[in-house]
């Protein structure tokens, strides 16, 4: 049976890995809102998600509701920081082909 603790870290990191991902979507696409890409937006919440399970596994309690905004701002935090240094190393080993000259 699955616990739910576990069932709560992971919708509260989600959620604050959905809130993540659409603040900074409106920042970079504030005057185009049609070209949403779903599949980055579903990589951020697997990323969140990710972040959820491990908190648990390393023993991450049960936000309160006191500590429920608090815990939304770290786990959209902590999605900012590793969904980064996962691009940035992914760019470091497969950089991108070379525009050719006009």
């Amino acid at each position: 049976m699955v616990d739910a603790t576990l069932i709560s870290q992971l919708v509260v990191s989600v959620i604050g890995a959905a809130i993540f991902a659409l603040v900074f979507y409106a920042k970079n696409n504030a005057t185009d809102l049609e070209n949403f890409d779903w599949g980055k937006f579903l990589a951020t919440l697997l990323v969140g998600a990710i972040i959820g399970g491990v908190n648990f596994a390393f023993g991450g309690v049960l936000p309160t509701q006191g500590s429920l905004e608090e815990a939304l701002v770290v786990y959209a935090g902590a999605t900012a920081i590793v969904e980064t240094v996962i691009k940035a190393i992914w760019r470091r080993f497969n950089p991108p082909a070379p525009i050719p000259p006009a």
